[in-house]
């Protein structure tokens, strides 16, 4: 379990404190919102439920939580498409949500994949 943590967590979400800390280097403090405001945890999101999906599908079926994921899925996807095209003004005014909301989905589905990975014996 602690392997896929390290290569499908937190090597993936490495650069958020990188480039923080690269910021605050150069005077140029960025702070975690501004990092985040591009959808990129929406996309850590979509990447690991759709590798859950493709490994489950090769080994067995999930059954009824299959449907659960396809929906967590698509939530993902749309918001990700939403913080991509948002124009200027519209992430200025709703900084606070778009970061609050892609950290919410990257704890919430991170827990989730690694539920379902361990109940499977997928790690």
């Amino acid at each position: 379990m602690i392997e896929w943590i390290i290569y499908n967590t937190l090597i993936p979400l490495l650069p958020i404190p990188l480039v923080q800390f690269a910021s605050k280097l150069l005077d140029k403090y960025k702070n975690t919102f501004s990092i985040i405001n591009d959808g990129q945890l929406f996309f850590y999101c979509t990447t690991i439920i759709s590798t859950l999906l493709k490994d489950i599908h090769t080994v067995e079926s999930l059954g009824d939580a299959s449907g659960f994921l396809y929906l967590l899925l698509i939530v993902c996807v749309f918001l990700f498409g939403v913080t991509t095209t948002a124009e200027r003004q519209t992430k200025e005014k709703m900084k606070n949500w778009y970061g609050w909301s892609s950290i919410a989905m990257t704890v919430t589905v991170t827990f989730v994949v690694l539920a379902i990975r361990y109940s499977k014996d997928l790690l």
